[in-house]
């Protein structure tokens, strides 16, 4: 009778916003892991298969687009969302993220955490006081 709770896995190598990330997922009932580097985004994808991942592109060692391109050859990797939060206002790197696969590209400069927790409720047909 209970709903499973989605899992979120966090990508983002700035320590303070991942911590705020991190707090403001688990406070509304998501289950979060965290990653700072590709590489170690998608070992912990592979191995845990999240419903959503919000994914930094600049990140050290593995950048964010190759992460992704990476994670949709594996075949669970192919269905994991994937919504992209970056500051790069590169036009092309966009159209790349979404053309691999992210559902959607907020620019960190634009969007509240709040309103990045909404647009998460949204995808799960959550409500902010679930």
């Amino acid at each position: 009778m209970s709903k499973q709770v989605p899992h979120i896995l966090i990508v983002e190598d700035d320590d303070l916003m991942r911590d705020e990330l991190s707090h403001t997922f688990a406070e509304a009932g998501y289950g979060v892991s965290v990653a700072k580097t590709g590489e170690e985004a998608l070992v912990i994808a592979l191995q845990q298969f999240p419903e959503l991942i919000l994914l930094d592109i600049l990140l050290p060692r593995m950048g964010g687009l190759e992460m992704l391109k990476e994670l949709r050859m594996h075949e669970k990797g192919k269905n994991i969302s994937i919504l992209i939060l970056s500051n790069l206002r590169d036009d092309g790197a966009i159209a790349e993220a979404i053309e691999v696969g992210g559902y959607d590209y907020l620019l960190k400069a634009d969007w509240s955490l709040n309103d990045v927790l909404e647009k998460v409720n949204e995808k799960f047909n959550r409500t902010a006081s679930s």
